[in-house]
């Protein structure tokens, strides 16, 4: 007979701190572009291609932390976690390449994501240590990504 994997929900804190992120995300996207925009939302098309693409980039990472949050509790020993990880490392290339513009205020969501990231892998017996190359990489892409796009 083939068992079930153990199905659990995440615990108060993990859904406050996804919670948090995702929120974070998605209110720090709408200030600059209603702040940068003087007709909102009719002058979002004066922002495509950039920032519009880094901007619905983040609050893809704002969903993609919540859904990685709920599926890694479910799934046991998943590659859920990696999602968190991922997230991070691209939030971290938006903290330190728009540290005066955006990037200051997406700082809480990193941290959370740190924070659920260690915290699910040390629960369903992760692999932090490549969990950590994952976050350097992502960063390292993303940031390849964003200097291509303004140089190029």
């Amino acid at each position: 007979m083939i068992s079930q994997p153990h199905l659990s929900r995440p615990s108060p804190l993990q859904w406050g701190l996804s919670i948090v992120a995702a929120l974070n995300c998605f209110v720090v996207v709408t200030v600059f572009a209603f702040n940068n925009t003087p007709d909102f939302p009719q002058g979002l098309l004066s922002f495509w291609p950039f920032p519009m693409i880094y901007f619905m980039e983040i609050i893809s990472i704002g969903i993609i932390g919540l859904i990685a949050t709920i599926k890694a509790q479910q799934e046991g020993k998943s590659n859920w976690p990696a999602a968190l990880w991922i997230s991070s490392g691209i939030l971290l290339t938006f903290v330190i390449l728009g540290s005066w513009t955006i990037g200051f205020f997406l700082f809480p969501a990193l941290v959370c994501y740190l924070i659920l990231g260690i915290n699910i892998d040390r629960k369903i017996g992760g692999d932090i240590p490549r969990q950590l190359v994952i976050f350097v990489i992502a960063g390292i892409c993303q940031a390849v990504l964003v200097l291509v796009t303004f140089f190029g």
